[in-house]
């Protein structure tokens, strides 16, 4: 190892950091036995509202179970008594025991997870101790202060240039029908602004997060390399660095999308390749559409009657039967197509063509049912039943119930009830 500390020291030396890694681990193990205390109190305190908990940890109730939990404790007993009471500690000892001495001559707080890691790492002490310095006179967030304003300029300059020159195919969903795509895009897109995800993509195949965290690191080598050294808060260096990078790069993504108001977004878009490619083909199927919808609107005559000369040149008689419900009207109606020589029923429900099917079929009157679901020919049969949309509109009918006919109106299937 390429430690600079004192590896044995004198006897007084030994017995002070004997005392002081006592001190220390009874108080790591005090911490654990607290938390301890707090599952066995779960029983009381899960019921209880925040301030009545909070009450209740304060009382002399709880204090007296801390106090029961540390006692029984075996091993926090015998380090509160100065002692190592198991192998794990004496070898945790003897591993650290110069570290400590060498912390303690120069003035250092010690502490033990940062002295485990010291080990762990093989990082020197003095070396550490600069990190330590650095994290401690704000290095890192100065390092950042004295960049953002040129990280954000680097990426509004990404964003804009992945928004004129970027894919941007993949914001309109595949299959998605919309005449105009750049409006769509802002609305869906970019409805709260330029997001995170697209300046993101600007950095491909980096990140933001990557560019700022090498930047630290060539900034502040002497952090960088310590990372795997444990604060005393508890957190490793790496960790903190970490979270002082997101927060630093929130800052920098809000101050991005300032950047980017709506107007400014639009005209980028318009510039873009693939949504220009993909307004071309939008325009192309909607011009395909307006062509068939025009050749459909030329062969629909001015008059709807003229749709069908060989009925209207027909003489035929209707009748329209009125009437509140249960008064009879469908059956006047059936009771026609018992003479008829050739007759169909036309209702709105696969079950009234079913429940007429039956009711003359069992009259002795031999009548098919045909629906979009099923067809049962009866051999011989004069009369069908059916659905209004299955009718059969070039055949000839003597007589033709058209049930429930104010449907006529109805905005989706009322075209059916027109044309029987």
């Amino acid at each position: 190892m390429s430690q600079h500390y004192r590896k044995g020291g004198n006897d007084t030396d030994q017995q002070e950091a004997l005392a002081l890694y006592a001190r220390l681990a009874a108080a790591e193990q005090e911490r654990w036995l607290d938390q301890a205390a707090l599952k066995k109190a779960r029983s009381i305190t899960r019921g209880l509202s925040g301030a009545e908990k909070e009450k209740y940890l304060k009382s002399q109730s709880f204090i007296n179970l801390q106090y029961q939990v540390r006692r029984r404790d075996r091993i926090y007993q015998a380090l509160k008594r100065g002692e190592l009471p198991s192998s794990r500690h004496q070898e945790e000892y003897e591993r650290l025991k110069g570290l400590i001495i060498s912390e303690t001559d120069h003035g250092h707080d010690v502490s033990l997870p940062f002295l485990r890691s010291l080990i762990q790492c093989r990082v020197p002490a003095e070396k550490a101790h600069a990190a330590l310095r650095s994290i401690q006179n704000r290095a890192v967030p100065k390092y950042f202060g004295e960049n953002r304003a040129r990280l954000i300029a680097l990426a509004s300059e990404k964003a804009k240039q992945y928004l004129l020159e970027g894919d941007l195919s993949g914001l309109v969903p595949q299959g998605q029908k919309t005449e105009w795509i750049v409006p769509h895009v802002l609305k869906t897109a970019f409805e709260n602004g330029i997001s995170t995800g697209v300046i993101n993509r600007s950095f491909l195949p980096g990140s933001l997060y990557g560019v700022m965290i090498k930047g630290l690191r060539d900034a502040c080598p002497q952090i960088a390399s310590c990372g795997r050294i444990v604060l005393p808060s508890g957190e490793k260096i790496s960790t903190y660095l970490k979270n002082e990078t997101y927060k630093e790069r929130n800052i920098i993504l809000r101050e991005v999308r300032r950047c980017f108001p709506e107007k400014e977004l639009n005209a980028l878009l318009q510039e873009n390749e693939s949504l220009r490619q993909l307004q071309k083909q939008a325009d192309a199927a909607f011009a395909r559409e307006k062509k068939i919808r025009a050749a459909l609107l030329d062969a629909v005559p001015e008059h709807y009657r003229d749709l069908y000369p060989p009925a209207r040149a027909m003489h035929r008689r209707f009748i329209l039967h009125l009437g509140p419900t249960n008064s009879g009207k469908t059956y006047e109606g059936v009771q026609r197509l018992r003479g008829a020589v050739n007759g169909i029923y036309l209702g709105p429900l696969r079950l009234l063509a079913a429940e007429q099917f039956e009711t003359l079929n069992l009259d002795n009157v031999p009548c098919s049912l045909v629906t979009g679901e099923e067809q049962i020919r009866v051999p011989g049969s004069r009369v069908q039943s059916s659905t209004v949309e299955m009718a059969d509109l070039k055949a000839h009918y003597d007589v033709a119930v058209i049930d429930e006919c104010q449907l006529v109106a109805d905005r989706d299937r009322g075209g059916a009830w027109t044309a029987a």
